[in-house]
């Protein structure tokens, strides 16, 4: 299974790696109804942030259930251990995992501790 960053290119960016296209595709996804956006609010540097999550539509959990269906056993296996992992994760807590393991993501973070 390729590894998200063999298929999208990442940059360091405000609060961590950035991708214009896994950006342009995850917009797709909410035009397509796959995912729906969950709007939040921070605040970081003093300053209140603005940020989205996004949540998987019955749609995308169908199709999900099915392309889980067509992968080898070993393949969904992993693909299902790291979304159990990181599913619930909190994003400073996630962010945190990022800088450690990918300390050139943290160069442009403005607020890691805030965020």
């Amino acid at each position: 299974m390729p590894s998200l960053s063999s298929v999208f290119e990442f940059e360091p960016y405000y609060y961590g790696p950035y991708s214009e296209d896994l950006d342009r595709v995850v917009s797709q996804l909410v035009r397509e109804g796959y995912v729906t956006p969950d709007p939040y609010a921070f605040v970081a540097d003093g300053r209140a942030r603005l940020g989205s999550s996004f949540s998987p539509t019955d749609l995308a959990t169908d199709e999900a259930k099915l392309f889980l269906q067509s992968l080898p056993a070993e393949d969904a296996l992993r693909l299902m251990a790291v979304v159990k992992q990181y599913r619930f994760e909190p994003l400073p807590r996630l962010l945190d995992y990022v800088y450690r393991v990918y300390p050139e993501m943290a160069k442009n973070a403005e607020s890691r501790s805030q965020a």
